[in-house]
């Protein structure tokens, strides 16, 4: 598995650019933008449509610029990648997941193309590492940040989540909407604590779905019997609280995978230990 890139100080960044960033229409960053060593008089369409500001030509700009050519690996594999309809990221309920694409040319997907990410896959864990130039097409929806040593054309309607690099040309925008990363979310491994009597039953790990029971990736195991007194209230951040006020096995599942305490209070006698699946 590879590690994540380390962008350093070109993270919080939408665009990067030497010559050039050239923007036609009603273009969202949401995001700071930087050139080097070219200056403002290089930025044209911006502001507005700008949630971040501009580095231009200046120490910032170049400490960027620079931090995104060290991320980048110039051993790129294969000779180019041209890719329609949809590309799946599937991070197996792993949100450590890295997936890096290296690109020995060009980089260029078609009208309308996507890349989806599920189970757990984030953005900010995806790279595209391009030997010269990409172009993304009209309407594509695409997931992480592209690093290309020449240009990036993007079309009309794109929407990128992650950031454009051209770390030796420029960046072309027609009406797009571009989100720059922020830090990715480690997860540590799931793990959970053993509990005595009458005290509370703290969970600490990660999963979209988090049961107590005998099924599930968490799951209690007792030599005997488990009081509870219902109606219980789980508290985790996602929502806040939870009552659960049935006696079947206690499910909780979340919309994403998050790292997340769970909390149970248990008002009556347990008996045994709490355990969890590796």
């Amino acid at each position: 598995m590879h590690s994540p890139l380390d962008l350093g100080t070109a993270t919080p960044y939408g665009i990067i650019a030497v010559t050039a960033i050239t923007n036609t229409g009603a273009t969202v960053v949401d995001g700071l933008l930087a050139i080097f060593p070219f200056d403002a008089t290089s930025i044209m369409g911006f502001p507005p449509g700008l949630s971040g500001g501009i580095n231009a030509a200046n120490d910032a700009a170049n400490q960027a610029r620079g931090d995104a050519g060290t991320a980048y690996n110039p051993h790129c594999w294969g000779l180019y990648l041209v890719f329609t309809g949809t590309l799946v990221l599937d991070a197996q309920n792993d949100p450590n997941t890295v997936f890096v694409f290296q690109i020995g040319s060009t980089l260029t997907t078609a009208t309308a193309s996507s890349v989806i990410l599920i189970n757990g896959a984030q953005a900010c864990n995806v790279f595209w590492q391009v030997g010269t130039s990409a172009t993304l097409g009209t309407a594509t929806v695409f997931a992480g940040s592209i690093l290309a040593s020449a240009s990036i054309s993007v079309n009309a309607g794109v929407t990128v989540n992650g950031g454009l690099f051209a770390l030796n040309g420029a960046v072309t925008l027609i009406n797009d909407l571009i989100t720059a990363q922020t830090d990715c979310l480690v997860v540590p491994p799931p793990s959970s604590s053993a509990v005595s009597p009458t005290s509370p039953v703290v969970f600490n790990g990660r999963s979209d779905t988090f049961s107590i029971g005998f099924s599930g990736s968490l799951f209690a195991t007792f030599p005997g019997s488990l009081f509870l007194t219902f109606p219980i209230t789980i508290s985790t951040a996602f929502p806040d609280t939870v009552p659960i006020t049935t006696r079947n096995i206690l499910s909780l599942t979340f919309p994403d995978i998050h790292a997340i305490n769970i909390s149970i209070s248990i008002t009556e006698p347990l008996f045994g230990t709490l355990s969890s699946l590796p």
